[in-house]
């Protein structure tokens, strides 16, 4: 993959991560109007699948952080 793509992968993370709380809350009205039981259900799966999804792009954008420094290391030991 080139550097570029790796960019607009990583800022397109970024975009969407930085959407996941406002979901959350969303999901969180949403269950304060008593929706029926099935929807209630769906609605715990969907907000557990978005935590992990928070935070492995919370991982993703620790260890892209990391990334300049490691390589200005490399190159500083060659």
């Amino acid at each position: 993959m080139s550097v570029p793509q790796e960019k607009q992968m990583i800022r397109l993370i970024d975009e969407i991560r930085a959407l996941l709380p406002d979901l959350l809350l969303t999901l969180g009205a949403i269950e304060r109007l008593n929706p029926p039981s099935d929807l209630l259900a769906r609605i715990e799966g969907h907000r557990t699948k978005l935590k992990a999804i928070c935070d492995k792009a919370r991982q993703l954008e620790e260890a892209t952080d990391c990334m300049p420094a490691a390589e200005k290391g490399r190159q500083q030991r060659a």
